[in-house]
């Protein structure tokens, strides 16, 4: 990441370093945005590499990335996972479906059931089995046989796509400014 820039003392070789460094703080915002780009895109490789290697929820959510320009001093780089939602079903003891929307990402998030994050038990869409310790049976649809739970364990992609960026900065930064 280090720039040296040199000069002989003569007016035209000064000239010329004022240029070059001219040329560099404007390109100093096209690389740190670069640099965002970098971070942004690793990022999201390693939120849906782990989102899909969920199964059913892995399918339901998309990552993005939006580096805006920058601006004086203010930058702004956002990457972020958006539910695209799925509809859960199981047969009730009486034989009827019941059918909720949820939210995909809520769940490789933070889970649900005894494997919720604590602070997100409880969220499935009204839950009535979030903080059973024995967990709960449900029928899958379309099946005579009940199947026990204790909940979806979370694979978190958001989390672990920040941990991936953090560690990631200085590489991002230095392949931007070569």
């Amino acid at each position: 990441m280090k720039r040296t820039f040199t000069a002989n003392l003569s007016i035209n070789s000064i000239k010329q370093l004022q240029k070059d460094l001219q040329e560099y703080k404007q390109s100093i915002p096209i690389r740190v945005a670069k640099a965002l780009e970098i971070l942004a895109q690793k990022g999201i490789d390693v939120a849906e590499e782990t989102a899909h290697s969920s199964g059913t929820f892995g399918k339901c959510v998309e990552f993005t990335k939006t580096v805006p320009e920058i601006v004086g001093n203010e930058v702004t780089a956002i990457m972020k996972g958006i539910d695209l939602g799925i509809d859960m079903s199981w047969q009730q003891a009486d034989g009827t479906v019941k059918t909720v929307r949820t939210n995909a990402l809520m769940m490789l998030e933070f889970g649900s059931g005894r494997y919720a994050d604590s602070e997100h038990r409880g969220t499935f869409p009204d839950s009535t089995h979030g903080f059973d310790p024995n967990g709960w049976y449900f029928k899958p649809v379309g099946s005579n046989q009940w199947v026990h739970s204790f909940g979806y364990k979370p694979k978190q992609p958001i989390l672990k796509a920040y941990l991936e960026m953090e560690e990631q900065v200085r590489s991002a930064f230095e392949e931007a400014f070569r």
